[in-house]
């Protein structure tokens, strides 16, 4: 039995790369439009601290050293593409007095698929299963008092499907729906940045 578990793993795994998996956004933030051409604050540097928090099916959020460099990845092609900086810094790094000195928070909540994930598995993708993963993300100003002073919280979720019946949907991979949703959260979160003046020196 156990033997068999395991081939049915590694077929469920290879039917993984032949395109049985897609994940879709759920679109619970819109996209946020970014111009900031008549804004006449002077550009300032930015010193980036990224907290990276995971939990699983609605357990207290730890640490997450799953996947850090993408999310930083994320978080920095979303600051660049606002234009609103001169420089970026990533914590660890020197820090100047006028930095503007920002927290992004991310944390990940995964909701496993379970017993409708067996299935899937057990019927070689002939049955469908979904898993969702909600993501919070919090921007904070660090302000000169050492005070956080939070800017913005937001939540979208991404959805998981496993099948064949998804194929046709392949190209929509799980980090395309995450980058996305990500996206359209740092966006809103700049926007709201912006209306905070916090940007001022």
């Amino acid at each position: 039995m156990q033997r068999l578990l395991k081939i049915f793993i590694v077929i469920f795994t290879a039917s993984n790369l032949t395109g049985c998996i897609a994940g879709f956004s759920g679109n619970r933030v819109p996209a946020t439009p970014m111009d900031y051409s008549a804004l006449q604050t002077p550009k300032r540097n930015v010193y980036l601290e990224i907290v990276n928090l995971r939990s699983m099916n609605g357990s207290t959020p730890k640490e997450n050293n799953w996947m850090p460099e993408e999310n930083r990845k994320i978080v920095e092609h979303s600051l660049r593409k606002s234009n609103l900086f001169k420089s970026i810094k990533l914590s660890g790094l020197d820090q100047e007095a006028d930095d503007l000195k920002m927290q992004i928070t991310i944390t990940e909540n995964q909701f496993t698929s379970g017993f409708a994930g067996g299935l899937t598995i057990f019927s070689l993708g002939l049955i469908p299963s979904s898993a969702r993963t909600d993501f919070v993300v919090e921007l904070k100003v660090k302000k000169t008092t050492g005070e956080l002073l939070q800017i913005s919280k937001n939540e979208d979720y991404v959805t998981q499907w496993a099948g064949w019946f998804v194929i046709p949907w392949s190209s929509h991979t799980m980090l395309d729906a995450k980058t996305d949703t990500l996206d359209r959260q740092l966006s809103d979160a700049i926007n709201r940045l912006v209306a905070s003046k916090e940007l001022a020196l």
